[in-house]
């Protein structure tokens, strides 16, 4: 089940600058609940996109093949020249592994 509906987190301090962080899920194709979880994903992500004062953190794991990566084609299209996105690589333990073992196997 994904909400349409925000999850508020205040966090106060007395000095420095107001940040909102809005965490939202990852466009996803494979759901066995939801039929219609790509479409529901992407459009929710697209909402927040648009919005050219907000900053766009792209997350994509390591192994992932960035350059068919649809969070980044989004960012593109609402970011052209990239002065909002971000990117972040993750799990790069994960990807080093794989390609070790990857490696492995061509060898014997």
């Amino acid at each position: 089940f994904i909400s349409r509906k925000p999850l508020y987190v205040r966090v106060t301090r007395g000095e420095g600058p107001q940040l909102s962080l809005i965490d939202l899920p990852g466009v996803t194709h494979n759901a066995s609940q939801m039929k219609d979880i790509h479409e529901v994903t992407a459009k929710l992500v697209e909402e927040y996109v648009q919005q050219e004062e907000l900053v766009i953190l792209c997350v994509i794991p390591a192994a992932s093949d960035f350059g068919n990566a649809e969070v980044i084609k989004m960012a593109h299209k609402y970011d052209p020249e990239g002065k909002r996105t971000l990117g972040v690589v993750t799990k790069c333990d994960d990807a080093a592994r794989a390609e070790a073992l990857a490696m492995s196997s061509t060898r014997s």
